[in-house]
């Protein structure tokens, strides 16, 4: 095969940009329809004074159980756990869920 002069690039993820990703799992994970959900990605701040949390935001546009598609805030609390984050609070529209026990709890306007 000829040499197309075509070098492979690896591709440097940020520290935001994994962190959005992490969070866009999360709340796939209890969206009705997550094939359907598109993110607009507000921010990440930086991990909180103790080191071991941050707070990921932004908006996600998914379809509800009635097939009409809407748009909802999103935030996702992470934890380090040794050398890796995990999700310990997710926060969409008014839900809070918590992934490490499914438990759901709606909170009105």
């Amino acid at each position: 095969m000829k040499d197309m002069g075509i070098v492979p690039t690896k591709v440097i993820l940020s520290q935001s940009d994994k962190y959005r990703m992490l969070a866009e799992e999360e709340v796939k994970k209890v969206l009705k329809a997550p094939s359907t959900a598109t993110f607009l990605y507000n921010g990440c701040s930086d991990p909180f004074e103790d080191g071991k949390s941050l707070l990921v935001d932004g908006y996600v546009d998914s379809e509800n159980s009635f097939g009409a598609k809407i748009r909802d805030k999103y935030q996702v609390m992470f934890e380090k756990n040794y050398n890796s984050w995990e999700a310990t609070l997710i926060h969409i529209g008014n839900t809070y869920y918590n992934p490490k026990t499914g438990f759901s709890i709606d909170y009105p306007n």
